[in-house]
């Protein structure tokens, strides 16, 4: 009987749990807010792109988000800003930042500008902390092994995270919760994009990654594929062009193994600032020139732009020109020597670090493609985890200056010696090779250009339906985020097509999810 007693008594209890739970369900239970619909565009916008007006502001972030050390504290990241389209529940473009300053890469990808006002959304760009005004430690940022250890992608991501986690009270307006929120990146910040749709999903709905080396890492692309794109692209442009590239170098030994006066006329043939007295400046030169090629084959862009620094439309076939107007010259004669490097060095005046006639001589000391970006950050981080071998050239599969492979040994004595870090070189597809694998991949989509560099380290064949990689013929780095322009090549515009389709599919697919999730609730609500 006692025990009959009991089970009425459990039963009344729980009679009475339920209805006092009813009572308060209105109260109590979560409930979405209707999602805003999202109307599908046919087409991007292909008229110019609206002015590139932002707000700048700040948002405190942790200096190490993965310790619970309490006296590291945190440190102010920029981010740039514009809602002037942006309506409750469109989308939020939210621009990875990467190596340099943010402005250089908000005034860059000029389709995220074309995009806001077609589909109403907001633009959001995130500077990388230890690129532009982002230092943890401020001017001591960069001084030793100790200061660095904070400079990694996972840090970056994680600055990302509590900056969209947190974006409800940075910025009130953006209804986060009800926006789809999309990573656009290029280039490292294309790796960035993948990345963080990979780590933080709940946060990102979908990312767009272009020319992203996602695989440019040890044992898994051969460091030759980078040098070996390089010259692609000026063998196409002419394949004269690369062929007296190639064999350049030798007649650049050959001079200068003639003693002062060889030195003498490498100097006055390339007009440096200061005249070549060593073997170590005429590898300087050398290095140099290559860095050249390499920048020029990066942003081989079909009209003139001054990314990195100005340059003419298609600057490889440019530098080519008078680079090729040079006939066949024989790699065991110094006969014409001086007529082909005279070439080279009109090529490389007239179309690359003087394009705009304002310099007067050639500074071998500084690198004109860096000085947009601010990326003096870049060295310390690609001697962490961002261990990614382009520089091996054998000068036959390649026009550049034969170098051998790549001295793992070596980089790391110099990593050492120069900020005092020990490379991790197989770390990167340790932590985010989720990115590109065929179960773990989902709403990324990756594109690459044929005459980009960078390519060969790029996703090349789509994990899976759902992380689409394309590639975009006659294209270089990230072309596909500048300015749509009738100068692009047709299959650019093929491109973008396929990722604004993408961009869609993933805004409707979000605001479906809330919509199901709000049908949840109700009927939870109703059993209660």
């Amino acid at each position: 009987m006692q025990t009959q007693n009991k089970y009425i008594y459990l039963v009344i209890v729980v009679c009475h749990i339920i209805l006092y739970c009813t009572s308060i369900t209105e109260q109590s239970v979560l409930r979405f807010e209707a999602p805003h619909p999202f109307e599908p565009q046919s087409a991007i916008n292909l008229s110019p792109p609206p002015p590139v007006v932002f707000v700048t502001k700040t948002f405190t972030s942790q200096i190490d988000h993965f310790s619970f050390n309490p006296y590291l504290g945190s440190f102010r990241v920029r981010y740039l800003i514009n809602d002037t389209y942006y309506q409750p529940g469109s989308p939020i473009l939210f621009y990875t930042g990467n190596e340099g300053r943010i402005e250089a890469f908000a005034n860059n990808t000029l389709i995220m500008w074309q995009m806001a006002p077609v589909i109403n959304a907001a633009l959001v760009f995130v500077e990388h902390r230890y690129y532009g005004n982002s230092m943890p430690f401020g001017d001591h940022s960069m001084d030793n092994s100790s200061t660095l250890a904070y400079l990694t992608a996972e840090q970056a991501l994680a600055d990302f995270a509590y900056f969209l986690t947190n974006l409800k009270y940075l910025e009130p307006r953006l209804v986060a919760k009800r926006s789809p929120v999309i990573a656009i990146g290029g280039s490292y910040g294309g790796m960035l994009s993948a990345w963080m749709r990979q780590k933080y999903p709940h946060l990102v709905q979908g990312a767009l990654a272009s020319s992203a080396p996602v695989l440019q890492f040890i044992n898994v692309t051969s460091c030759y594929a980078f040098s070996a794109a390089v010259s692609n692209a000026f063998t196409r442009a002419s394949p004269n062009c690369s062929a007296n590239i190639r064999k350049s170098w030798s007649a650049i030994d050959r001079t200068a193994a003639s003693g002062k006066s060889g030195l003498l006329k490498l100097s006055k043939i390339f007009a440096t600032c200061s005249p070549l007295t060593s073997k170590s400046d005429v590898n300087g030169l050398k290095a140099w020139i290559v860095s050249a090629y390499v920048t020029a084959a990066m942003v081989n862009y079909p009209y003139p732009a001054s990314f990195l620094l100005p340059l003419p439309a298609w600057p490889v076939a440019s530098i080519c020109r008078p680079i090729s107007s040079v006939a066949s010259v024989s790699d065991k004669s110094n006969n014409d020597d001086i007529s082909l490097l005279s070439a080279v060095s009109a090529g490389l005046n007239r179309y690359y670090y003087n394009y705009t006639g304002g310099v007067a001589c050639l500074n071998l000391t500084v690198d004109p493609s860096s000085a947009t970006l601010d990326d003096r950050g870049w060295g310390a981080q690609s001697c962490n985890e961002m261990v990614m071998p382009d520089s091996c050239a054998n000068g036959i599969t390649d026009m550049l200056q034969p170098t051998g492979d790549f001295d793992l040994e070596a980089y790391t004595a110099s990593c050492l010696s120069q900020f005092g870090i020990r490379p991790r070189p197989n770390w990167v597809m340790t932590q985010f090779a989720g990115a590109v694998d065929p179960i773990a991949c989902s709403n990324i989509f990756y594109a690459n250009g044929d005459l980009d560099p960078w390519a060969p380290g790029g996703v090349k064949t789509s994990p899976n339906p759902s992380c689409p990689a394309e590639l975009m013929k006659n294209a270089a780095h990230h072309l596909d985020l500048r300015a749509a322009d009738a100068r692009d090549p047709p299959d650019v515009a093929r491109i973008r097509k396929l990722q604004w389709q993408a961009v869609q599919r993933w805004c409707k697919d979000f605001h479906q999810g809330v919509a199901n999730a709000n049908i949840d609730h109700a009927v939870w609500n109703r059993h209660l």
